[in-house]
């Protein structure tokens, strides 16, 4: 399956869709079309060994895909978040290193 979700994939890229935004922020009609055509190489390709892949299946599948690559970019950016705050705590430039108090140089007598 994740092969078959790979090629679609590529070819939705390959018609100059990325799917990288919401499936619901897409143009229904040009979803259609990218459905109807995506639906029809894979049939072409995969035709003979499996059943046939219905533009109502290619759909789901660009819809599933949409979600994914949201959820990922998502988490991706959650991550990089944590990443910086994380690094701003522990570089020598932070401003928390600076209300580290260090020892004085000086020398006292007392």
């Amino acid at each position: 399956m994740r092969t078959f979700r790979d090629y679609v994939d590529g070819l939705c890229f390959a018609e100059g869709h990325d799917l990288i935004l919401p499936y619901e922020q897409h143009d229904r009609r040009v979803m259609f079309k990218l459905s109807h055509k995506v639906s029809d190489k894979c049939n072409k390709r995969f035709g003979e060994t499996t059943t046939a892949f219905t533009s109502e299946i290619v759909d789901a599948l660009i819809h599933r895909l949409c979600l994914d690559k949201k959820r990922n970019e998502t988490q991706r950016v959650k991550r990089r978040a944590g990443k910086a705050a994380n690094k701003a705590t522990l570089d020598p430039g932070s401003a928390l290193v600076s209300i580290i108090v260090t020892p004085s140089t000086s020398t006292h007598s007392h």
